[in-house]
This record gives C-alpha cells, sequence and structure tokens, in this order.
C-alpha cells in the first residue's frame, strides 16, 4: 500500500484504539495501580500516551524529536519523568480525556497532510507521516494491553492493527541494533506476517540491512501472525508461548 492509504487507514484504527484505551483507563477503580511487568502505574501510562501523542502532533508538524539515541534509555526517561511531575492528575476519568485531547490533537494536525511527509523521529530517524501513525497506533494498542492485563480485562488487538503497527516499526529496526551483539554476523531472517509486510532483515559481516522479499537467500524464515509477532517483538509475549498457542489443536 502507498503512504497515503496507510495514514488513513492508520487514523481510522488511531480514532478508534484511542477511545478504546481511553475507556479502558476511566473504566479503572484507581490509577495508582501497578502495571504488570512495569515500573509505572495505570497513571504513568496514560500521561505518557496523553503527552506523547500531543509531541507526535509536533512531529508531524515539522518539529524533530529531541532523542538522540534508541539505545540510551536515560533521556526519554527524563521526559516521562518531567511529564508525570507536570501532570499531577490521578482520576481516571480525567486522565481519559486528557487521553482523548492527546488523540484529537495528533488526529487534528495529520487530518491535511500527506502519508508521505518526512517525519524526523527518535535518533535523527527519517520516517513518513504513515509510520509515524502506526507507530501512534502501537502504542495505544501495546499499552492498553499492559493495563488491561493488570485489571484483568480482556484487550483483543484486531490482527490488521497489529499489522499497522508493525510497518510503522520497518524504519526503527536500523538505529536499535546493537553494534556489539552483531559484530561480525553474517545471517538473513526472512519475516512473512500474513496480510502484511513480508521482508528481509540481513546483515552481512555486522552490517544491517532491509530487504525486500525474496531479495535473496535467507537462512530462516519467521511466519507469524501479526498480533503474536507485535506482542512478542515487544516483550510481551514470550515467543515459547506464541509458538504453544499456534501449535494446539
Amino acid at each position: 500500500m502507498d503512504a497515503t492509504t496507510i495514514l488513513a487507514d492508520a487514523r481510522v484504527a488511531l480514532h478508534e484504539q484511542g477511545r478504546r484505551y481511553a475507556a479502558l483507563v476511566g473504566s479503572t477503580p484507581t490509577s495508582a495501580a501497578p502495571i504488570v511487568g512495569s515500573t509505572w502505574t495505570i497513571r504513568e501510562a496514560a500521561i505518557h500516551l496523553a503527552m506523547g501523542l500531543g509531541a507526535y502532533a509536533e512531529f508531524a508538524s515539522g518539529t524533530p524529536s529531541p532523542i538522540q539515541s534508541l539505545l540510551n534509555k536515560q533521556p526519554l526517561a527524563a521526559i516521562n519523568a518531567a511529564c508525570f511531575a507536570e501532570v499531577p492528575e490521578t482520576d481516571p476519568g480525567k486522565l481519559a480525556q486528557l487521553l482523548v485531547n492527546g488523540l484529537e490533537r495528533f488526529l487534528d494536525a495529520t487530518a491535511s497532510l500527506p502519508g508521505d511527509r518526512d517525519i524526523i523521529w527518535h535518533a535523527d530517524t527519517h520516517i513518513d507521516l504513515a509510520d509515524l501513525a502506526c507507530i501512534a497506533l502501537g502504542e495505544y494498542l501495546l499499552h492498553g494491553f499492559d493495563v488491561a492485563r493488570s485489571i484483568g480485562h480482556p484487550w483483543p488487538i484486531d490482527p490488521g492493527h497489529a499489522a499497522l503497527a508493525l510497518h510503522g516499526y520497518l524504519p526503527l529496526y536500523r538505529p536499535i541494533v546493537n553494534p556489539r551483539t552483531t559484530s561480525g554476523l553474517t545471517a538473513a531472517y526472512g519475516i512473512k506476517l500474513p496480510g502484511s509486510d513480508e521482508f528481509t532483515i540481513r546483515f552481512t559481516n555486522g552490517t544491517y540491512t532491509l530487504d525486500a522479499a525474496e531479495s535473496g537467500p535467507v537462512d530462516c524464515t519467521i511466519t507469524a501472525d501479526p498480533t503474536a509477532f507485535l506482542l512478542v517483538v515487544t516483550g510481551r509475549l514470550p515467543a515459547a508461548a506464541a509458538i504453544a498457542l499456534v501449535l494446539q489443536p
């Protein structure tokens, strides 16, 4: 799909999933409840998303991201901590409204922009506006999963929405490559996600490239449901658990 179509699809999904996440936060008895597997509370995750979508609106308008590295977590952690201190709100209903406000700000900022508009994202990575919208969608899907799991609420993720989020992540693999662990590596991995992108991640003596599917021989091929792949690559679901689910009769 072209960037214009992807942006349109991502904006529709964002409108739906952003409000779904806001409703989830608004339904919690207390925003102070901890999130399983995280140091954050529900309140902090909500503020992260509400302020984050406001920042994404600025990126869409031409402001570069201030984050210079994706391997060094400290600058982003400092920005999040500042946001938590800046927004003292704890009431779940009011946090839900802050989330809706941040969502609408991003949707308004991108309403008349082309999908292939150049965005300077974290680590000086150039991505399309369509990619940015897909990354934002992934934030709602994943943080919604985290909160829902913590309070015992179901959070099904549509494979089509997961596929959009994964599309947005494609340009981000390069800046998160760890040169120490990939030094000297020569290997190629084919990735097939039904209904989504197929691509090859290739290392040649440690040098990373993202290649088209069928661009050359690969050492292994990973075929996965987009939702399962999204949860695995973001650390929400162990690979063994995902495989076990697939192998169940």
